[in-house]
């Protein structure tokens, strides 16, 4: 169906009741030609201009969230690096402490065969016999 033809509907122009159906319609016919589109309607530039900023709303969100995810990648790689010296450090502190809980429990047999060592001569200077 083309344009003229829905403008030419039976009976839209001859009864007068029928009225109300051509204006249903105007929403079928194309917009006029050239600049006088703009000016037909003043809604039709707020609504351009409202489309425009929130087309450039958009993209600055965009562009903000793609900043945002780079300094969360930023920040997640740092944390990986300092995830991984805090676990090289732990790993000295554990061997260290390792070593050391293995010096105490030498060191605590060398008191032991000490005490052990001078109560015996202890015992040998108490004793009347040489």
């Amino acid at each position: 169906m083309q344009t003229s033809d829905i403008t030419r509907l039976p009976h839209a122009d001859a009864d007068p009741t029928s009225h109300h159906r051509s204006d249903h319609l105007h929403h079928l016919r194309p917009p006029p030609p050239g600049p006088r589109r703009g000016l037909e309607d003043p809604n039709d530039e707020r609504k351009e201009r409202r489309m425009i900023s929130n087309r450039e709303s958009a993209r600055r969100s965009r562009m903000r969230k793609q900043r945002q995810l780079r300094e969360l990648w930023s920040h997640l790689l740092w944390l990986r690096g300092e995830n991984q010296l805090l676990c090289h450090r732990l790993g000295r502190l554990a061997e260290g402490y390792r070593r050391t809980v293995a010096e105490n429990a030498r060191l605590r047999e060398d008191a032991a065969e000490l005490r052990k060592f001078l109560t015996l001569e202890m015992h040998c200077l108490d004793s009347p016999f040489p």
